[in-house]
């Protein structure tokens, strides 16, 4: 594998040197979407923009309109390589009309790379928090606190947790951020919809792989961040 693609790297900077032999400009406007491939996401969209996704959009949220009985957390999970439009279907469900009937609060998270069941419960209370309300000293409550403090704002409430950019698939991690989220709520309340970042064939990206592709869409003008 990192054979095969040193001699797609090696052919693209032999492309780039020759562009000038064939008269070709090279255009930056698209540079930012590369180097926004890494970038906090956000829940706002344009969903107009949003093309052809409408089959894939209505079949999650069918499954989060009638989610299976007797599970709580219940999880869809959107799972795919990088790049193929992961995020934009997720804000389509995020902002589907029959999902905004279906729950009283959507909360939109972006995890990343770290993993961490505290820091996203901090998140998801800041998420949650009204907008004429801040919380300074939220990094400094201990967990039972957090978990106060979730209740406090979610109780009964049924609620759309949305968690983007995971690149974990540790059950250990997984489980404890679900007791955590449990412990925080009351009743059959919560349904996550889950954005993973995976290789194709079931593994969790290798950053040392993801470091080369962001190299190569550089090096290609740069693509689109969905």
């Amino acid at each position: 594998m990192g054979h095969k693609i040193k001699k797609i790297r090696m052919r693209l900077n032999k492309i780039i040197a020759e562009k000038d032999a064939f008269n070709l400009n090279q255009h930056t406007n698209f540079s930012s979407g590369s180097h926004n491939i890494w970038c906090e996401t956000h829940s706002r969209v344009n969903v107009s923009e949003i093309i052809g996704r409408d089959r894939d959009r209505d079949v999650i949220v069918k499954h989060l309109l009638c989610p299976a009985a007797n599970k709580n957390p219940f999880i869809v999970s959107i799972v795919g390589i990088g790049w193929i439009g992961k995020t934009a279907l997720a804000k389509l469900v995020y902002h589907d009309e029959r999902v905004k009937l279906q729950f009283d609060s959507r909360i939109w998270v972006c995890v990343s790379e770290e993993f961490d069941p505290k820091i996203i419960l901090q998140k998801i209370i800041k998420s949650a928090i009204q907008k004429s309300t801040i919380i300074r000293s939220i990094h400094l409550l201990e967990l039972e606190q957090l978990q106060a403090k979730l209740q406090e704002l979610l109780q009964d409430k049924k609620f759309l947790l949305v968690l983007d950019d995971v690149w974990s698939n540790n059950r250990g991690q997984w489980r404890e951020l679900g007791d955590l989220l449990i412990g925080g709520t009351t009743g059959d309340s919560i349904s996550i919809l889950k954005k993973v970042l995976e290789d194709g064939h079931g593994n969790m990206m290798n950053p040392e792989l993801l470091e080369i592709a962001s190299q190569i869409i550089d090096k290609c003008g740069g693509m689109s961040s969905w």
